[in-house]
């Protein structure tokens, strides 16, 4: 955001939401973005496999606070995220993915 870029409103920004959306230095700029979106993704799908499905939540305080504890816990002893399996199957599934596009594709 060091071009300077001001929009009529006197604020940055808006140009600073638009660069994480249309980013002006390429790929490389939309890969880190991806990246940090997966891992969020991954987070919060970690989050709910761990403590959504598993509780009871009589109001949306209690899911909160409950998330709050998971938080905490997972806070007081965290570890990185390491992937287990390979890119082959990640790869076939995207196969997959063309081919049942292709076809619907087709058939309109």
């Amino acid at each position: 955001m060091g071009d300077g870029r001001r929009r009529q409103d006197g604020t940055r920004r808006k140009a600073a939401i638009e660069d994480l959306v249309e980013p002006r230095d390429g790929a490389h700029h939309e890969q880190r973005v991806t990246q940090w979106l997966n891992l969020v993704e991954r987070w919060f799908a970690e989050l709910t496999g761990k403590m959504i499905r598993r509780g009871v939540f009589h109001s949306v305080g209690d899911l909160v606070q409950a998330i709050e504890e998971y938080l905490r816990v997972h806070n007081d002893d965290p570890k990185p995220f390491v992937w287990t399996t390979t890119a082959e199957p990640i790869l076939e599934k995207v196969r997959r993915g063309r081919v049942t596009l292709q076809q619907t594709a087709n058939q309109n």
